[in-house]
């Protein structure tokens, strides 16, 4: 301290020291609880599992079970369409429920449909299958379409074996070919069992054959020769690469051959 009572330059540093370390020793004030991350953290946790659980209250299977069964039993695929995310939501949310079969049988349904309109598209604008099971499926109608049931449900028995669901852990890969097959293994085994319950017991393909040969004969004489050039060229192109039909088709080929040349 300075004569006369001032304060000297240095007296006035630690002056200013001592104040600086009370107001450094001063206890910082503690954040609420409720402003801190943890809290907030927990009660949005909270928030939305309270949400899920009041949709999944008012969105119950019951209610959902009777909007997809109003709609399935409707004759218009429309009303399926509509559907699908509901039927989705029950296999999902309820997948042991006493409904989930049934469902899985509507969404079969649904995806059956699908797949006849794809197949049909596809023919109509000259389209190759998308799948190798779409292209068996296409095979096997084909000689259905002919008149050969036996060939057709031949064909459809082996994509059953083909296709069917397998067993244990798949790949994603394996997962997506299974999904794209489903449908056209279920239209094969419907179509397989409408032709077992019809063919009774016509078991002779190549007497088929040879029946569908004579009757394109017929048809050229009695002057109808564009169905019969039709039905030589269904003849030929069905089974041109079946080794017991062989000698047939090279008959309807000859056939084509002479008709070719005459007209």
């Amino acid at each position: 301290m300075a004569a006369g009572g001032g304060l000297t330059a240095s007296d006035r540093t630690k002056s200013g020291k001592k104040k600086k370390k009370k107001k450094d020793a001063a206890p910082r004030e503690a954040t609420p609880f409720y402003e801190q991350t943890w809290f907030l953290l927990s009660v949005l946790v909270l928030l939305l599992g309270g949400i899920l659980a009041f949709y999944r209250y008012n969105v119950s299977e019951g209610r959902l079970y009777r909007i997809v069964a109003r709609n399935m039993a409707s004759t218009d695929p429309g009303d399926w369409d509509d559907v699908e995310r509901q039927m989705k939501q029950l296999l999902a949310w309820y997948p042991e429920s006493s409904n989930a079969p049934q469902v899985q049988v509507w969404l079969d349904q649904l995806d059956m449909h699908r797949a006849k309109n794809r197949v049909e598209t596809n023919i109509k604008f000259g389209r190759e299958p998308q799948s190798e099971a779409e292209r068996l499926y296409v095979e096997a109608q084909q000689f259905e379409k002919f008149g050969d049931r036996m060939t057709a449900l031949e064909k459809y028995e082996a994509m059953q074996s083909l296709f069917a669901p397998k067993s244990g852990e798949l790949s994603e890969a394996e997962q997506e070919q299974e999904r794209t097959a489903r449908p056209y293994w279920l239209l094969a085994r419907d179509q397989a069992q409408k032709i077992r319950g019809a063919v009774g017991s016509e078991t002779d393909r190549v007497a088929f054959v040879q029946r569908q040969l004579q009757e394109a004969d017929d048809l050229h004489e009695r002057g109808e020769k564009l169905l019969a050039r039709e039905k030589w060229r269904a003849i030929v192109r069905l089974y041109g690469n079946l080794e017991e039909f062989k000698t047939l088709a090279a008959q309807a080929q000859a056939r084509l051959d002479a008709v070719g040349t005459s007209e």
